[in-house]
């Protein structure tokens, strides 16, 4: 193998990921996006709002821009961004269901503990 075509190589190699992250992100639905960005920082924040009826300030800023409801009795959160309609994801870490009903309408549960309102 030359030196030369190392870089080459290289470019190639990258290129090929770019393409295949691209392809996952694409065929993603929009709460699916949304959850591989938000996930981890809406879980926290729902775990806190379930647990405590608030949450802290250090995570106060974190969704102001998304409604956010919470259901104590049902141990529900539901997140819907402001900026689009496509995203509303429910979180409901007692349900292990394929299927949530949250106010008469049917969530599908897209990973555990979340699911997406049509």
């Amino acid at each position: 193998m030359s030196a030369k075509s190392l870089p080459l190589k290289l470019l190639l190699g990258l290129l090929l990921l770019a393409i295949v992250s691209g392809a996952y992100f694409y065929h993603l639905s929009p709460p699916e996006r949304w959850l591989l960005f938000w996930g981890a920082k809406a879980q926290a924040y729902a775990n806190a709002m379930l647990e405590n009826g608030s949450v802290p300030k250090t995570m106060s800023d974190d969704f102001i821009d998304v409604l956010v409801t919470s259901d104590p009795k049902g141990q529900t959160v539901l997140f819907s961004p402001h900026d689009t309609h496509e995203v509303a994801v429910i979180y409901a870490p007692n349900r292990s269901a394929d299927v949530l009903v949250y106010e008469n309408t049917s969530a599908k549960r897209i990973r555990e503990n979340w699911y997406a309102l049509p």
